[in-house]
This record gives C-alpha cells, sequence and structure tokens, in this order.
C-alpha cells in the first residue's frame, strides 16, 4: 500500500502536453474570431475540440490512482465547471438583455450536450463541450474504476470502435436528438486518450534512460514541427487539404506521443513548469472568450472602428485579461469555497452514522 502511494505520487508532470493544450485553446479562441472579422465559417479549429476530449481521457486514466470513487469524482468536475458556466452565462445573457431560467437548469445537469436541451438556445456556445466532457469522463471513471484493467481497455476498445461507426452513419441533422452526435465525439476521443495513457504508463519506450543519436534527435524534431504545422494547415487552410474527420484525430493521438516521447527539439524545449503555471488558465479563457468574440465584437459592433488585424490582437488581449479575472475571482474562490461545503456535508454525513 505504502508502496502504491509513492507510485502514485511521483506521476511526473507532462509540462509540455500543458503546452499543447495552451497551444490549442489558442486555436478555438482563433476559430471563433476569424469567423467573427471575416463573415465565415472556413476554418476547422473547432476540431481542435478533439484533441481536449482526447487530453482529457488521457489524464483521467493517468490519474485514476489518486480519485477516491465516483462520487468524489463527480463533486471535483462540478465545482471545477459550473461556477465558469454559470458565470459565462450570465455575463452573455447580460449582454443580449435576454433572460433564460430553463438554460441555468440546464447548465446545472451538464444537459446541454444531450436533446434535453438544445444548445443551439444558449448563450454560451461551448456549454455543449462541457456538458460531453463531464458525462463522458463520469462514464469511463466508473468503468475503469468498477472493472479489471484489461475488461475496461478491452470495453473501452469496442465503446470508441462503435461511436466511430456510429458517428459516421448517422446523418448530421439528429445531433439535437436525446443522443446525439457530439456524445459520440466525447466517447470516441476520451476512450482514444484513455488508450494513449495506457500505452505511455506501461510503455518501456516512454520512461527509457537511452542516449539517443543526432540523427535521431532530428528526425524527431522534424516529425513534430511537421505535425503541428500540418494540423494548422488543415484547420485554418482546409481547401488546401481534403481529409476525413479521423485523419485530425490520428494526428492528435501522434502530437501527443511525440510530445510524451520527448525525443524532439520542441516537446524539450517546451518541458518546462512554466507552461504548468499558464496552462491553469486554460478553462477559465475557454469557457469566457465567447463572451468578447461573439457579443462585444459581434453582436455589439465593439472595436468595430479598428481594422481586423487589430481586432483580433485586442479581442485576444481582452480574453486573456477576462480569462484571468475568472479563474481568480470565479473559478478558484468558488473551487476554494465548494471543496469546503462538500468536505462538511461529507463528515456531517459520517458523524450521523
Amino acid at each position: 500500500m505504502i508502496k502504491n502511494e509513492v507510485e502514485i505520487k511521483s506521476l511526473p508532470r507532462l509540462y509540455n502536453v500543458e503546452f499543447l493544450r495552451i497551444f490549442f485553446t489558442f486555436c478555438i479562441f482563433a476559430c471563433h474570431a476569424l469567423n467573427v472579422l471575416y463573415s465565415h465559417g472556413n476554418n476547422k479549429g473547432y476540431l481542435a475540440v478533439e484533441f481536449f476530449f482526447i487530453l482529457s481521457g488521457f489524464f483521467l486514466y493517468y490519474t485514476i490512482d489518486r480519485q477516491k470513487n465516483l462520487s468524489d469524482f463527480a463533486i471535483k468536475k462540478i465545482i471545477r465547471f459550473l461556477p465558469l458556466m454559470l458565470f459565462g452565462e450570465i455575463m452573455c445573457q447580460m449582454i443580449t438583455h435576454t433572460f433564460s431560467f430553463q438554460n441555468y437548469i440546464s447548465l446545472i445537469f451538464f444537459l446541454p450536450s444531450t436533446g434535453l436541451a438544445n444548445s443551439e438556445y444558449f448563450c454560451l456556445g461551448v456549454a455543449w463541450y462541457m456538458g460531453v466532457l463531464f458525462w463522458v469522463s463520469v462514464f469511463y471513471f466508473y468503468l475503469i474504476k468498477t472493472q479489471s484493467s484489461s475488461t475496461s481497455n478491452m470495453i473501452i476498445g469496442i465503446i470508441v470502435f462503435l461511436s466511430f461507426i456510429c458517428f459516421n452513419l448517422l446523418p448530421y441533422n439528429l445531433r439535437w436528438s436525446l443522443f446525439p452526435k457530439s456524445i459520440l465525439r466525447g466517447l470516441i476521443c476520451e476512450g482514444l486518450g484513455c488508450m494513449v495513457a495506457n500505452i505511455y504508463k506501461h510503455g518501456k519506450i516512454f520512461h527509457s534512460t537511452y542516449i539517443h543519436t543526432q540523427k535521431q534527435f532530428f528526425v524527431f524534431s522534424f516529425l513534430e514541427f511537421f505535425v503541428i504545422i500540418y494540423i494548422l494547415l488543415l484547420m485554418f487552410e482546409p481547401g488546401m487539404f481534403r481529409i476525413a474527420y479521423v485523419h485530425f484525430i490520428i494526428l492528435f493521438l501522434i502530437l501527443i506521443l511525440l510530445f510524451l516521447l520527448k525525443r524532439g527539439c520542441i516537446s524539450q524545449f517546451f518541458d518546462d513548469d512554466s507552461w504548468g503555471r499558464i496552462s491553469k488558465y486554460c478553462l477559465s479563457f475557454f469557457l469566457t472568450h465567447l463572451i468578447i468574440v461573439d457579443f462585444l465584437y459581434d453582436r455589439l459592433s465593439f472595436l468595430s472602428n479598428l481594422s481586423k488585424p487589430n481586432s483580433f490582437m485586442v479581442m485576444l488581449f481582452l480574453c486573456v485579461l477576462l480569462g484571468i479575472f475568472a479563474y481568480h475571482v470565479i473559478e478558484k474562490p468558488c473551487a476554494t469555497y465548494l471543496r469546503r461545503f462538500f468536505n462538511a456535508q461529507t463528515h456531517d454525513l459520517q458523524g450521523r452514522d
């Protein structure tokens, strides 16, 4: 038991992977900002969401031994997600002078990703993602915790395979059904993230101290650079290439594996704890950036007198400020208070028993 605790505490921080979190958060912002500035949806930056699903599944499996039980896991997710979601929805409704009590009920139960709450009516456009992330994470957590390693890995593989088949067979107009395609996206990508974490935790190649040659360093550096540039071109210059949805997922998986190997110059250069400190703002930035991009600029014509490049930079600056504000004023204080509240409730129940 002591040995297990030591192994759990000694899990290394993956700072270069945290850099990728920052990088693709910026891609999401760029997708929305460019769509607003140039009045078209000609980029596929929104597919960076698939990377976040994969990363969520990876860290779910990577840290699974630290988690206690399903209720504790779900409470941690609620504590982290819900205050920012409600803050974002409140701000958006205040700007648009609308009010929908149903939206708040749906957010509290993480329903925007289901047919029970059509996310087209939500001011906070990214609410669907948080709903998928919550329920799929809870589902995979329960599966991994209640089944043996071999059984859970087999079931996850089957779920990923069947979800991918259904995703390609179902028509797009079913996205607001009770079980929409967004749920399938979460099941596919989070399941793949769990598989990558399993490979990383048990693959000797990732933890080898073997000294690599300069030629190998050059090859891995080229691969890292090529995959990053290729993903960016596919996202923001989609006319240059026409590839299927699965190719994006494969590229994200390859990129994560390359950064876990840390054999190239990019993955080594960004393997610094400063990226871990910056990445803590990613969630608040992600959940609040549409307040600036969609509402202040697009609907209220704020900054409309500036050139498009200047507007882009000003929007980015304001989104960063709002994200930092939301983290320190909303996310962190609410997490501290809610943690104390749930801990107090747990102690009261134990005292009664």
